[in-house]
């Protein structure tokens, strides 16, 4: 069992907001994202460069813990487009 919150589909700003206050070291990683599927896909930037948490479309999507007892955040940019009818929320 963990001693970290479960975070994971949060957006990152969410994550942030549980886990800051309760005094949890994290840190950020990027997953790059997959090869577009569209040409209309590979004209936008789809990468994360802003890991702050005030993009409210880059969601955590993995979460470890590290050999130092840091949480490892993994994030990428989900669009709430892609989210449509999947029953994920906006947490």
């Amino acid at each position: 069992m963990s001693k970290f919150p479960d975070v994971l589909g949060y957006r990152l700003s969410a994550g942030i907001e549980i886990l800051k206050p309760a005094g949890f070291r994290y840190r950020t990683e990027v997953a790059e994202p997959l090869k577009p599927r569209s040409l209309k896909e590979a004209e936008e930037d789809t990468r994360v460069t802003d890991v702050t948490g005030a993009d409210p479309d880059v969601r955590i999507i993995r979460q470890r813990e590290d050999s130092d007892g840091t949480l490892v955040l993994t994030v990428c940019r989900v669009s709430e487009d892609e989210n449509a009818g999947h029953g994920k929320g906006k947490r």
